[in-house]
């Protein structure tokens, strides 16, 4: 379990996709794969009454992430919409990937929580 405890924004929940924002100086919920972005591994919260906000967040490896849409059962190509991770077939990128199904598990479904491998 490869995480990093972070500066983050006060609306981080776990599974959202963060990038960088230079203007805050923290990471965000954000949409940018081709530069640095990370998976929270939890909700933010704050050790200083409301000042600053943390959380731990994986840059590589297997994490739970928010679904952006329905994910086939087959999985996919990680990509990312809103915040969230989608399976993208026609993605040129290799960032990652969106795990198959498990056995006897349910089907995934738009703001699940699922298993994805950041590269």
């Amino acid at each position: 379990m490869f995480y990093i405890t972070v500066k983050v924004s006060s609306s981080v929940e776990q599974g959202d996709v963060l990038n960088w924002n230079d203007t805050n100086n923290q990471w965000e919920v954000g949409s940018d794969i081709s530069n640095t972005f990370g998976i929270s591994r939890e909700n933010a919260y704050s050790l200083d009454d409301g000042l600053n906000y943390i959380a731990k967040v994986s840059f590589a490896g297997q994490v739970l992430a928010k679904a952006g849409a329905d994910i086939p059962d087959i999985g996919g190509k990680l990509s990312v919409s809103n915040g969230k991770v989608v399976v993208d077939t026609n993605a040129v990128h290799e960032v990652g990937f969106v795990a198959p199904v498990g056995y006897q598990e349910n089907a995934r479904l738009e703001n699940d929580l699922i298993t994805v491998h950041i590269r």
